[in-house]
């Protein structure tokens, strides 16, 4: 059964995903966001035992270390997109604001299902560091939980 008024809101940057949450607040009240899961980039060292510059003996450049930030970044966004599409079902997730920076989102894009792609409300703005408190307060997320409570609200009244 879906919760009324309940938004959902992912973070993440190049290190962690995080799903955050938030009922509607009561009139005059601050609205808090609370961090329902989270995902960590595990992918800190090369996969398959591909040479690394950084491993590579003097002289020997195997790999440019731009190619592997790339190949990581693509791979943990397919991670966020798997764990995003996984949660947003057993949540009943009706929609997803996702705040990544541009090359995050870009590579997540790809990944994106058509269910997931249904639900989703992309933001470019890197606020990986921010705290669920000042998360909650930063005026692009306001921003966009207002706009997903009014749809929520127009979906209520006439259904």
């Amino acid at each position: 059964m879906k919760e009324q008024g309940r938004v959902w809101i992912c973070v993440a940057d190049n290190r962690r995903a995080r799903l955050l949450t938030s009922a509607n607040a009561p009139p005059g009240r601050r609205r808090r966001l609370e961090v329902l899961d989270s995902i960590d980039n595990e992918r800190e060292e090369l996969q398959h035992g591909r040479p690394s510059p950084r491993t590579a003996k003097e002289g020997h450049s195997y790999a440019s270390l731009g190619h592997e930030d790339d190949e990581r970044l693509v791979r943990f966004a397919a991670d966020v997109v798997s764990w995003l599409h996984r949660l947003a079902s057993d949540q009943n997730v009706e929609q997803l604001a996702i705040f990544a920076g541009p090359q995050l989102l870009g590579a997540m894009r790809k990944a994106y299902t058509p269910e997931l792609t249904s639900l989703i409300r992309e933001q470019k703005a890197d606020l990986g560091n921010l705290t669920p408190a000042q998360l909650a307060q930063h005026g692009a997320v306001l921003g966009a939980l207002q706009e997903m409570e009014l749809e929520l609200e127009e979906v209520e009244l006439s259904g």
